[in-house]
């Protein structure tokens, strides 16, 4: 497995947009904590991941894993739009939020793998 694909699982089924540099935006019904999962159907990447991010005013405020820069946003539509930073790997990722649930596409391009992925709002 590449070192990669951690980030890529930790990155992504563990955040959902953030950054410091953002203007804040209003809060949104898709403001909380969400559980992600990932998926990967395309390339070597790990096959399934977990975790979790937090959601305040449209933006990622927390992940599961520090060392991951999220850069994005969840609009008030629920149209998830953000890249995940570590190191020299950018994993894009792209998708929708509806109530309290939502699902999208991620990839890597630098690792040639991608999938999907799913939330699900616990608090």
């Amino acid at each position: 497995m590449m070192k990669s694909s951690r980030f890529l699982h930790v990155g992504l089924a563990l955040t959902l947009v953030a950054a410091v540099s953002l203007p804040a935006f209003a809060a949104t019904n898709y403001d909380g904590t969400y559980r992600i999962d990932a998926t990967t159907d395309v390339g070597d990447c790990q096959r399934t991941a977990s975790g979790s991010v937090t959601v305040s005013d449209g933006l990622i405020v927390a992940t599961s894993d520090s060392a991951v820069q999220p850069f994005g946003r969840v609009g008030g539509d629920g149209v998830v739009s953000f890249a995940f930073h570590r190191g020299t790997d950018v994993a894009h990722v792209s998708g929708r939020l509806r109530g309290a649930s939502g699902q999208g596409a991620w990839s890597v391009p630098t690792q040639q793998c991608g999938g999907r992925w799913h939330a699900q709002k616990e608090r």
